[in-house]
């Protein structure tokens, strides 16, 4: 059970005013479909935190060997989850506004050549022409 801080009379309708606001400049600032996906993960980390609480015995290695590992892979977890988002929200939603033909370090793509047919190229450059 979590409880709230103790600040005041309203402190629990306070808080959550702060955690709501919160969510809105994350949604705003990237996209409430990320934040979406960002939760179990969130969690889950809140729930390894939680379980090196006050409760639990003092650190041992082989704790804090398991607590840097599980955390380690949760944060892998968060940062493939942001960059899959951020990699989706940079390609054009339409051919159209696709550039005519892409080169880069292994090959070439058009809207015209599929990917299975791309010649390789040495260098990354686009051409606009």
């Amino acid at each position: 059970m979590i409880q709230a801080a103790v600040h005041g009379r309203n402190a629990a309708t306070q808080d959550a005013i702060t955690v709501g606001r919160c969510v809105a400049i994350l949604a705003e600032l990237t996209d409430l479909n990320l934040l979406l996906q960002l939760w179990p993960v969130a969690l889950r980390i809140a729930r390894l935190v939680a379980g090196c609480g006050p409760d639990v015995p003092g650190p041992s290695p082989e704790r804090m060997l398991q607590f840097e590992t599980q955390l380690r892979r949760l944060l892998d977890e968060m940062g493939r989850l942001i960059t899959q988002w951020r990699l989706n929200h940079l390609e054009p939603l339409s051919r159209a506004d696709m550039l005519p033909l892409l080169f880069w370090e292994g090959g070439r793509l058009s809207a015209q050549t599929p990917l299975s047919h791309a010649k390789s190229e040495l260098s990354v450059r686009t051409d606009l022409r």
